[in-house]
C-alpha cells in the first residue's frame, strides 16, 4: 500500500514540477487546472510529511514540560514549544494560501486568551529583533480583555506577519508594537 501511495505522490510531484518548469509558456486552461491540482496535492503531502515529525517533537516536549523538575530545562522546553508552534503556524500558512486560491478557506472562531497570544507572538519575534540589534518595544492596553472571541490562528498569523515584516525592514532604530482596545457596539 505504501509503495502505491508513494508512487502516486511522486507522480503528482513530478507533474507539479513539469508544470512549474513550463511557467511563462502558453498553457491551456486544462493544463493550468492540472497544475493547480498538482500543487494542492504537493502542498498537502509535504505539509503532512513535515507536520508528523514536528508533532512528535512537540509531544515529547510536552512530556518534558509536564515532568521536568529543573527550571532551566523547562524554560528551554517552553522556548521549544513556542518555536515549534511558530513553525507549525508557518506550515499552516502555506496550506492556507492554497486554500484561499481554491476558495476553501474556513474561519474558525474560538475563545482565546489575549495574554497567551501576545506572549507567544512576542517570544517568537523578539529574538529576531535583538539579533538585528534594533530595539523592540511592546505596549498592550491594560483595558484589553483577557479573553476574546475570533479566529486565533488567523489573528496570530497577521500579527506575526506584521511584526516580522517590521523587523525585517527596520535597518536601525526600533520596532514598536502597540496593542490598543476599543469596544465596538453592535
Amino acid at each position: 500500500m505504501k509503495n502505491v501511495l508513494g508512487r502516486k505522490q511522486n507522480e503528482s510531484n513530478d507533474h507539479f514540477l513539469q508544470v512549474w518548469n513550463a511557467i511563462g509558456e502558453y498553457v491551456t486552461k486544462e493544463e493550468a487546472e492540472k497544475a493547480t491540482k498538482a500543487k494542492d496535492i504537493f502542498l498537502a503531502n509535504m505539509s503532512h510529511e513535515i507536520r508528523t515529525p514536528l508533532n512528535a517533537i512537540l509531544g515529547i516536549n510536552e512530556i518534558i514540560l509536564r515532568d521536568g523538575k529543573d527550571e532551566a530545562t523547562t524554560a528551554h522546553a517552553r522556548d521549544i514549544k513556542i518555536a515549534g508552534n511558530s513553525l507549525l503556524s508557518i506550515i499552516n500558512q502555506i496550506l492556507d494560501f492554497s486554500k484561499v486560491e481554491s476558495g476553501k478557506m474556513d474561519i474558525i472562531t474560538v475563545e482565546y486568551s489575549t495574554s497567551d497570544l501576545f506572549y507567544e507572538v512576542v517570544n517568537m519575534t523578539k529574538l529576531r529583533a535583538l539579533g538585528k540589534n534594533i530595539g523592540y518595544n511592546v505596549y498592550v492596553d491594560p483595558n484589553l480583555p483577557e479573553t476574546l472571541y475570533g479566529d486565533e490562528l488567523r489573528i496570530r498569523q497577521v500579527l506575526l506577519n506584521l511584526i516580522n515584516n517590521a523587523i525585517k525592514y527596520t535597518k536601525e532604530g526600533e520596532v514598536n508594537v502597540n496593542v490598543t482596545f476599543s469596544k465596538v457596539n453592535r
